[in-house]
């Protein structure tokens, strides 16, 4: 069973409202550990992840990163993995 549920902000489309917003959050167990957002700038659409939960050793702990990438499931598929490997490494 998947436990990874995403709720749609601003837009319930895959297109930017008419403010230029869309977002996800991504909620695991109805706990949110993710926020995703969609922007457009100088005709490029990207992705800006900010996860809420340490995923990165450094002194920012927490991913937040911009993805250029054109598929939200890549997005969802590298964050779950993140927050896999955290749970793997909280649990041993």
């Amino acid at each position: 069973m998947n436990k990874f549920k995403y709720i749609s902000r601003y837009s319930e489309t895959d297109e930017l409202d008419n403010h230029g917003r869309w977002a996800r959050i991504c909620y695991y167990n109805k706990l949110p550990i993710c926020w995703i957002s969609k922007r457009k700038h100088d005709d490029v659409i990207y992705f800006q992840v900010n996860d809420y939960f340490p995923s990165i050793n450094s002194d920012t702990p927490n991913y937040c990163g911009i993805e250029l990438v054109k598929d939200f499931e890549e997005i969802k598929i590298d964050l779950e993995n993140r927050f896999t490997k955290f749970l793997f490494i909280i649990n041993n």
